[in-house]
């Protein structure tokens, strides 16, 4: 899996904070998006309490078990909005993955499918009915 992570220029309180990407490889041991959670991110973010909108462009959609890692990412940095884009759903005819992706939506995160240029994304949700 591919993930290629953008942050977003954002103004707090006055000061103007970098914008940076990332990009994280899949290894035998560990997923793209929990190597980014447990070791970009840690090393880019210089304030916590500030707030920081990531966008992540991925190969694969996460796993139920990286959902749940990201979900519990996000529930200790409440100040953390993440949109997801993926070019694939990860086996989704496993209900660990479908009910992962749903458990990240209830939460707020956004995932969208990416489609051919000219064409719009769409919604997981969509997918989901």
């Amino acid at each position: 899996n591919l993930l290629l992570a953008k942050k977003g220029k954002n103004r707090y309180f006055g000061h103007r904070k970098r914008s940076w990407q990332s990009c994280c490889h899949s290894t035998r041991t560990e997923h793209a998006e929990i190597h980014f959670i447990e070791d970009v991110f840690q090393e880019q973010r210089s304030d916590p309490s500030a707030h920081c909108s990531i966008t992540w462009y991925m190969s694969w959609s996460p796993c139920g078990y990286c959902c749940k890692q990201i979900k519990d990412f996000l529930k200790e940095q409440p100040n953390v909005n993440l949109v997801i884009y993926v070019a694939r759903i990860y086996w989704h005819k496993r209900e660990i993955n479908r009910q992962g992706l749903r458990s990240l939506m209830n939460i707020g995160v956004s995932i969208r499918v990416m489609d051919l240029p000219g064409n719009d994304s769409w919604s997981y949700g969509d997918y989901m009915g």
